[in-house]
């Protein structure tokens, strides 16, 4: 469903935009948006829930061990 929901937006603004300020404005400017998006996702976004961020697990062999879970 959000797929549909954001080809229903981004779609219409693509449209707009080809038709007001040409192919490479428009282009320009989806590209400006997808990479503000990767920055923010990239500072925010954690690698796993417990906000590790891909560090390696502390502690001993046993207290990592999956029989120990």
């Amino acid at each position: 469903m959000a797929t549909q929901v954001g080809a229903a937006v981004i779609s219409p603004s693509a449209g707009l935009g080809h038709d007001r300020l040409g192919h490479a404005p428009t282009y320009l400017v989806r590209s400006a948006l997808v990479a503000t998006f990767t920055l923010v996702s990239v500072l925010t976004l954690r690698a796993d829930a417990k906000g590790t961020h891909g560090l390696p697990a502390v502690g001993t062999a046993e207290e990592r061990s999956p029989a120990a879970v």
